[in-house]
């Protein structure tokens, strides 16, 4: 919760921030976990990730998913990847599209 206070105060995207509120494994530290694979989404020396999400990561995702209005979802998802991981990247997709399907508050 004390990452997405800061991101709320310093404009990081709100579907990013409604993700990770629902995901806190996000922030979890590899040193509590054994297995990698119980965590796809962070850090771990046991399995050699290329991107993974951490908060510097998070706010780099934020500032591509600002202007996803110019970019096809494809592109996206492949922008995501390299910054934030595989995993977290296919999830952080899915849940972009099932927000944008939302209707906005105006429209209620």
């Amino acid at each position: 919760m004390e990452w997405i206070e800061w991101g709320v105060n310093n404009g990081v995207d709100h579907t990013l921030l409604g993700w990770c509120k629902d995901n806190p494994q996000l922030f979890h530290s590899f040193e509590d976990i054994k297995d990698p694979e119980q965590n796809p989404y962070i850090y771990h020396p046991k399995q050699q990730r290329t991107a993974f999400v951490t908060p510097r990561s998070l706010e780099a995702a934020s500032d591509w998913l600002k202007g996803r209005d110019g970019v096809d979802d494809q592109t996206m998802t492949a922008l995501l990847m390299g910054t934030i991981g595989e995993r977290g990247a296919m999830d952080l997709m899915a849940f972009v599209k099932l927000a944008d399907q939302l209707p906005s508050l105006y429209s209620i």
